[in-house]
């Protein structure tokens, strides 16, 4: 939901040369409350199996003398690989059940085992990952992504400003306009199966809409439809706030129904005229993929929640992910840092109603290096710009099959570039936008030109 800056800014981003920047390893010195549940690895910046069996081993002593807490550890600890697989992700959910823990016992555990000396793992790209967080001021999540394997990782901020709760890597954040990538999977995954095409008319499934028979779908997933706007979008300076145009103004509230709510919605932009003629001109549009996302009802017979859960999440172990109108008040989501002023039951369906985590984020994208949900020609279609277009399905096309958006909800702020060819992906959440010293992408193409 980030009408200027995410396809503006992106486009305008430049590559620059590749940095022969090294950086040395920086050991720190933690206080004990900052040193719960941030063990990154062993004193000697390096993660193996032994971080991975020492971390468990702490668990279950800490559980010991007491059943229930000892089975409920074996259940959260059973992805966690104890063979040569054993990753930076094992080591991090070993650390999120560690912060959970209470303080007493931790701290003079912590203490023993690591002497009071934490360090990041030895790494390139988590030494220029740390740097660039510092840089930017960056609160919130980050992943490096390389050869298909996580490389470097940040959580910093807090999940909660009231209570101070850190944010950690199993945080949950809305990621905005990101959830556009997921609708035009859907899309594609209905083309793929014959329920739909792209070069379909709208007024195929929607009859009623009077300007359904001048619109394709290609040209709603492209953004060259000229159907208007819905929301209109403040900044100020803390929050893009984000209201309903018109007469929806005053219809179109968070007090009404996810059904009615998208029912009024869907009327409303049928009755509006078409801002250009379709096909002549590309133009940031939300309203392009809520359509889209209710086409994905009309086609394949169920909610667009169900579908997306049962053809995109569960296939590829998304367990973590939800959607805005049903999770914003888990206690595992990241809190808004301000209070904005946004209309978002309903009718941020497909276009800004993901809530995810890095794991997840990370299962998403890297479902790009392969053909593991979506057909080659289907991945292509949606990554690879064309005369047609500077905009690809749900995604800006960056050269070579690369791709990055930008989304914003409220005071949430992500972004996420992904490279097939180099099997390389570098995602940022934040929760607190305000704090950045530069936009997300900005931080993100920085660490792309040190890392690719």
């Amino acid at each position: 939901m980030n009408k200027k800056a995410g396809f503006i800014g992106i486009m305008l981003a430049g590559v620059l040369a590749l940095s022969c920047i090294t950086v040395p390893a920086a050991e720190k010195t933690y206080t004990e409350q900052t040193r719960i549940g941030n063990i990154d690895a062993d004193s000697n910046g390096t993660i193996g199996i032994d971080d991975a069996t020492q971390l468990q081993r702490i668990l279950a002593e800490v559980v010991a003398g007491d059943a229930w807490k000892r089975d409920a550890c074996t259940k959260r600890t059973m992805d966690v690989n104890l063979d040569d697989t054993v990753n930076i992700q094992d080591v991090t959910e070993l650390q999120r059940y560690l912060a959970e823990l209470p303080t007493p016992y931790i701290g003079s555990t912590v203490r023993a085992v690591y002497g009071g000396r934490v360090t990041y793992p030895d790494t390139y790209a988590q030494r220029m990952l740390q740097n660039t967080v510092n840089k930017y001021h960056f609160e919130g999540v980050a992943c490096i992504i390389q050869n298909g394997e996580l490389t470097a990782f940040s959580a910093t901020g807090t999940a909660d400003p009231q209570t101070g709760a850190p944010a950690n890597t199993k945080s949950r954040f809305c990621v905005g306009s990101l959830s556009k990538q997921i609708t035009a999977a859907a899309v594609m995954l209905l083309q793929e199966r014959g329920a739909l095409r792209t070069d379909d008319l709208l007024s195929q499934y929607f009859p009623e809409c009077p300007y359904g028979s001048k619109v394709t779908l290609r040209q709603m997933l492209k953004m060259r439809s000229g159907i208007a706007e819905f929301y209109e979008e403040s900044d100020d300076g803390y929050n893009i706030n984000e209201l309903p145009v018109g007469s929806l103004k005053n219809t179109l509230t968070n007090n009404g129904t996810t059904q009615q709510n998208r029912e009024l919605l869907q009327s409303w932009l049928f009755a509006q005229p078409l801002t250009f003629t379709p096909g002549s001109k590309c133009v940031y549009c939300n309203s392009n993929y809520f359509l889209l996302a209710r086409l994905v009802e009309k086609v394949s017979g169920m909610s667009y929640e169900t579908f997306v859960t049962q053809n995109i999440l569960q296939p590829l172990g998304m367990t973590e992910t939800c959607f805005i109108d049903e999770g914003l008040g888990d206690p595992r989501v990241a809190k808004n840092a301000h209070t904005a002023k946004t209309v978002y039951v309903g009718i941020t369906m497909g276009l800004g109603d993901i809530i995810t985590t890095v794991s997840d984020m990370q299962r998403w994208m890297t479902s790009f290096f392969g053909t593991s949900l979506l057909s080659s020609g289907s991945i292509r279609a949606m990554t690879y710009s064309d005369s047609y277009s500077g905009y690809g399905y749900g995604v800006v096309p960056f050269g070579d099959g690369a791709w990055c958006h930008y989304g914003i909800f409220t005071s949430y702020a992500a972004f996420d570039y992904v490279s097939p060819k180099d099997r390389y992906a570098v995602f940022v959440v934040t929760n607190n936008r305000s704090t950045l010293a530069g936009e997300v992408n900005s931080m993100c193409f920085e660490l792309n030109d040190l890392l690719l």
